[in-house]
């Protein structure tokens, strides 16, 4: 192992026991005596730890879209009440009579054409 592994190596553990320690602090924060350590500083303590120990993963969940988290689980709870309500499967049993008549071209074809005519139905409720 070269000199600058062992040294990456020692400052990530050295990170990772004042990581700990700090957050042994935090635990014992409630007795008398002992110093509260904010929440915020414990955070940017953790991210920076997990940017020197895991960089490409912190790098990555960074980058993550958490403003669209809403609109997701939004779309979750939608769908699942379609499923629940059995209109997945009123939905699945139309669109499989309709691509055995039409084959392929017409399953890609009438998916195509039912996106854009419901997105353009969905601008025009949204902006009328």
């Amino acid at each position: 192992m070269e000199q600058w592994q062992r040294d990456d190596m020692a400052r990530r553990e050295q990170l990772s026991r004042e990581v700990a320690l700090r957050l042994r602090r935090r635990k014992r924060g409630g007795q008398i005596g002992q110093p509260q350590i904010p929440l915020a500083d414990l955070t940017t303590d953790l991210y920076r730890w997990s940017q020197k120990t895991f960089p490409t993963a912190t790098a990555v969940l960074a980058h993550l879209p958490f403003a669209r988290v809403p609109f997701i689980f939004s779309v979750f709870l939608l769908v699942q009440a379609l499923v629940i309500r059995r209109w997945v499967l009123v939905f699945a049993y139309g669109w499989d009579h309709w691509v055995n008549k039409t084959g392929t071209v017409g399953a890609v074809g009438g998916m195509g054409f039912i996106s854009i005519f419901l997105c353009n139905l969905s601008f025009h409720l949204a902006h009328p």
